[in-house]
């Protein structure tokens, strides 16, 4: 079994490094925590945190995995880093459930995109700055201090084509428990969020009939990081924020908003209307 400990970052594929930093430092108030991360110099890369979100920028070589993404479905969201104690154990245990592995070096592996439904999975067993993406059961945690109103966590979106499907992928080859089920109607047709270490993240049927989900299917297919979504205190005054930052923002105005992922160099933050947690199914509704 791969003992995965949490999910240590996402990755933000993006073309103009520079540019991008400075968004996230300008608009997020992102701590900037590290940017030299590879030793082997395998990629131009930042570090940042909002509250307990760790994102990594990343410039990418052009022969590189990550650019031939981006090349695919444009700047954005493009991978996760999970944190394994045992590297490689963690890559014996993928490769006898069918997940081909390439060893960058000795302490980072990359699984093949298409092994994980088109989202891509890197593992380390070394511990970097900053905290995990996403917090266990509950995904949202307290609010910050943070002029938007956020949540201190955050939960991250995976699009994937069927949702029992993959939890059955994810349990097998990454050891994951599922957590619960819900029924969306904004961007996905049924969730199930699903545990990785004492992290998690939510696999998303998406709702293609809907234009707006469609279009971003029709781009980068049905898989993929979606988005990260944070909760927010109060929907209009966060929307406010954005926009004093110069960030066009969409959404319907009273349950969700997203600054506007071309402002974003591609990445999608939806920001959700704080209420009440109100947990989904506790077992599948298919088993």
């Amino acid at each position: 079994m791969i003992l995965v400990q949490r999910v240590q970052r996402i990755i933000h594929g993006v073309r103009d490094i520079a540019a991008a930093d400075e968004m996230y430092q300008r608009v997020m108030l992102a701590e900037k925590v590290d940017d030299d991360l590879f030793p082997a110099k395998l990629y131009e890369a930042s570090l940042f945190r909002i509250n307990n979100l760790v994102v990594q920028t990343v410039s990418a070589e052009a022969d590189s995995e990550i650019a031939r993404y981006m090349d695919r479905v444009g700047e954005g969201f493009c991978a996760m880093t999970l944190q394994v104690e045992d590297l490689r154990e963690a890559e014996r245990h993928l490769v006898e459930h069918g997940v081909r592995v390439e060893r960058k070096s000795e302490s980072y592996i990359s699984a093949q995109r298409e092994d994980f439904l088109d989202t891509r999975y890197d593992f380390t067993d070394q511990d970097l700055p900053g905290q995990g993406v996403a917090a266990g059961e509950v995904p949202w945690g307290e609010f910050s201090d943070h002029p938007a109103g956020l949540s201190q966590d955050a939960s991250v979106m995976i699009f994937v084509p069927d949702v029992a499907h993959a939890l059955g992928l994810y349990e097998r080859a990454l050891g994951s428990r599922f957590l619960e089920e819900r029924y969306g109607a904004i961007a996905s047709s049924r969730t199930v969020r699903v545990s990785l270490g004492n992290s998690a993240v939510s696999l998303m049927e998406p709702r293609t009939e809907k234009e707006m989900v469609r279009k971003m299917t029709d781009r980068q297919g049905v898989g993929g990081v979606h988005g990260v979504f944070f909760r927010v205190k109060n929907l209009e005054d966060a929307g406010r924020y954005m926009v004093s930052k110069g960030v066009g923002v969409v959404g319907d105005g009273n349950f969700w908003a997203m600054p506007h992922p071309r402002m974003f160099f591609g990445a999608r933050f939806m920001l959700m209307q704080h209420t009440d947690w109100d947990r989904g199914r506790s077992v599948p509704s298919w088993r």
